[in-house]
């Protein structure tokens, strides 16, 4: 989709958006990803203006989100540790349990963590008074339930890497 029917889409949408496949992240080197999103909860402008720096950002960034990935990633298979023999068999379970991964590998390391997560949308939120958060959220091997979030305040910063259901 061309930036600006998005836009477009963006600012005139009466009631909740929803469009596939809508915005490519160059930082991810994968396919578009959805934006979901309230109108009525957000300054519209505001969003344009973090998404036009969320798809700015270089792929240089890439890297640092690689290590905001693991770094989570790393804590999570910590948190199974008593439930899990390795960080293997905890992928290896959640496989069975449905994730939507083909035999996930542990990762030794930052780099090989991309094969581990899958970003499928981008939901914008706010609350009084705060920042603009654009939440690029989807499917991580090693949590089926809780999966990935990546959170950019007002779209240029990465500030965490949470599960679902974990706000700042």
């Amino acid at each position: 989709m061309e930036f600006g029917e998005l836009q477009r889409l963006l600012l005139e949408s009466p009631g909740r958006v929803r469009v596939r496949d809508a915005v490519s992240l160059p930082f991810l080197q994968r396919e578009p990803l959805s934006i979901v999103f309230e109108p009525e909860h957000l300054d519209r402008a505001a969003l344009i203006n973090a998404l036009v720096r969320l798809t700015g950002l270089p792929e240089m960034t890439r890297s640092q989100i690689e290590e905001a990935i693991y770094n989570f990633y790393l804590k999570e298979i910590e948190d199974g540790s008593a439930s899990f023999a390795s960080a293997q068999a905890q992928l290896d379970w959640e496989a069975e349990q449905g994730v939507p991964f083909q035999n996930p590998k542990a990762a030794q390391n930052a780099a090989e963590v991309w094969p581990l997560v899958q970003f499928r949308r981008i939901v914008p939120s706010s609350s009084a008074g705060r920042d603009l958060v654009l939440r690029v959220e989807g499917n991580a091997a090693w949590d089926g339930e809780h999966g990935i979030v990546l959170h950019f305040l007002n779209g240029e910063q990465l500030i965490a890497a949470t599960g679902y259901g974990r706000f700042l």
